[in-house]
């Protein structure tokens, strides 16, 4: 029987010693408290016999899955069975229980870490992210000190309050990114070993060169052995790079190749695909030295993710998924909006929206003496388009939530009404593809993805084309 319960001395003792028996970990109480302070009140998931013998923390999260859109997700963690009470099935009691009443929610997503990649995959769950690890060697590292953003190093009372909004503007633009939290931030700094981050790191901030002077990104930095005679130059490690654009890349990565008394910089936690080593004069100053898989992504509401990650839907689509006593299972029909693919400059990037320009109109501050009109900016567009103001009607024409005034022009979703599905796949590769964790021609490629119409998969592929790569960098 599953409980579900408030934080308890009892389930502290439980969590503290599960680490130790499990993963040879010792974390204080102290720390365990911190940690699980920031789970649900009520999310605290537990099988007793005599004692609890089996638990889980659920933790309410908010993911981002398109630049801008973002869904509400549960994180799962601190999972654990006494090995005293394996193979009782006390673990697939805890995953069902956990996504039934995320379900019941609301949310559209359960995302967890996996210790063990051979255990989630038949709970629906699928890897998304993918951390590496990048070495460099500054000795021989060339990089332009060209780009219009400068750095700083900060002290902790400064980082608090500089690296929240930083981190926000990176992870609305992110899929797979998750919202931290004011407690989070609070509990980062004041307890950073409970998120699980290092204690004593430096921190380098990037500020464009605009009037206000913003923060543009960041790196959390140390060094774990200090320099001497006798042992020479020791590694520099970074733990966060938080860099959304070009220039601040630029400007941070120059930082660290001008670094004294190092023979390595070790970027941990970086998306597999980020082209920072293409930034050098020579690529192979940078070398990928590890990876391994990170956010596993479990789909709840297919209606919601489909319509928030398919928008550049030109088609009719019918998607067969298979979720074996799951939410997602069955056959589910996606239509585009009404007035096409919805597709937006931070969808296609700056390339794809430069390449219409020359085919339209041009608009530019002007060069001339004199204007031919004259107007306020807010009429200039009404005149072009439809109306809006708070009504001074007595009564409405419709009614509607405001989520769903939007969802009326972007595609729908709903179980499908066709006789035959256009591709066929399992939830969990579903999830991935969606949020970019894989894409459509590996999935055929590896038999997951089978296609019954022809050109329905180039379909799929061609709506979600221009995502970027996912990245979660937010431990919980």
């Amino acid at each position: 029987m599953i409980e579900r319960t408030a934080l308890s001395e009892e389930f502290v003792h439980f969590n503290q010693s599960t680490l130790f028996l499990h993963y040879g970990i010792h974390q204080s109480e102290p720390v365990i408290r911190a940690k699980l302070a920031l789970a649900e009140p009520d999310g605290f998931l537990a099988v007793r016999d005599r004692g609890i013998v089996a638990g889980a923390v659920s933790r309410r999260l908010t993911m981002t899955v398109r630049p801008g859109r973002t869904l509400p997700a549960t994180g799962l963690g601190e999972i654990a069975v006494l090995p005293s009470h394996r193979r009782r099935g006390l673990l697939r009691e805890l995953m069902r229980a956990h996504q039934r009443t995320s379900a019941e929610a609301g949310h559209a997503f359960t995302v967890l870490n996996a210790s063990e990649g051979g255990i989630y995959g038949r709970f629906g769950y699928a890897p998304v992210t993918t951390d590496s690890v990048w070495t460099l060697d500054p000795r021989t590292a060339a990089i332009p000190r060209t780009a219009p953003c400068e750095v700083e190093l900060l002290d902790a009372a400064a980082a608090r309050t500089a690296l929240p909004p930083a981190f926000d503007a990176y992870q609305r633009a992110t899929p797979a990114e998750l919202a931290r939290e004011p407690a989070w931030w609070r509990t980062r700094f004041d307890c950073p070993e409970a998120v699980g981050a290092p204690a004593d790191q430096h921190c380098v901030l990037a500020r464009g060169k605009q009037a206000d002077g913003a923060a543009t990104g960041y790196a959390l930095w140390r060094r774990p052995a200090p320099w001497s005679q006798e042992t020479g130059p020791a590694p520099v490690i970074v733990d966060e790079f938080i860099a959304p654009d070009h220039t601040t890349t630029q400007a941070l990565l120059a930082f660290f190749t001008g670094l004294d008394l190092c023979d390595r910089v070790e970027f941990r936690r970086r998306p597999l695909t980020a082209p920072l080593h293409w930034r050098f004069a020579d690529p192979r100053s940078m070398r990928l030295t590890g990876a391994t898989d990170r956010l596993w992504v479990r789909l709840l509401d297919v209606p919601a993710v489909s319509m928030a990650c398919l928008t550049g839907l030109d088609a009719p689509l019918t998607l067969r998924v298979h979720d074996a006593n799951g939410p997602a299972d069955g056959a589910w029909d996606i239509e585009p909006g009404p007035y096409g693919p919805a597709r937006t400059a931070a969808d296609l990037g700056p390339e794809v929206v430069d390449l219409g320009a020359p085919y339209g109109p041009g608009c530019a501050k002007s060069r001339r003496g004199a204007a031919d009109l004259e107007l306020e900016a807010g009429d200039l567009g009404a005149a072009y388009g439809p109306g809006c103001a708070k009504s001074r009607r007595g009564a409405a024409d419709l009614e509607l939530e405001a989520g769903d005034l939007g969802a009326a022009y972007g595609p729908s979703c709903a179980k499908s009404r066709r006789g035959t599905a256009d591709l066929e796949l399992e939830a969990g590769d579903l999830a991935a593809v969606l949020l970019a964790g894989t894409d459509v021609p590996r999935l055929m490629a590896a038999g997951r993805l089978v296609e019954h119409t022809s050109g329905s998969a180039l379909r799929l592929a061609r709506a979600l084309a221009g995502t970027g790569a996912p990245h979660c960098s937010t431990v919980f």
